[in-house]
């Protein structure tokens, strides 16, 4: 897959386009289990639903900063996640 997606993502950034379906999400609301009531906001867990594309290049991007972070040494020593 990578020799196909790497130019695609690369487009992304050359072109300056990000499909617009890429950034069409959907929330949906799942009962949480055991709760006695659910007028309660925290009795539900939303679930966020996005384009599989969208999410692979989103996470590709933050390990990319967060190396180069990590390269430059311009985090904090006690920085986590």
């Amino acid at each position: 897959l990578v020799p196909f997606l790497t130019p695609l993502f690369r487009g992304t950034f050359s072109l300056d386009y990000y499909p617009e379906e890429w950034a069409r999400t959907e929330t949906i609301l799942l009962k949480k289990p055991g709760k006695s009531t659910y007028t309660d906001p925290s009795s539900w867990r939303p679930i966020i639903l996005s384009d599989g594309l969208a999410r692979l290049l989103n996470a590709v991007v933050a390990d990319e900063i967060s190396t180069m972070c990590e390269h430059l040494k311009i985090l904090p020593p006690n920085h986590f996640g």
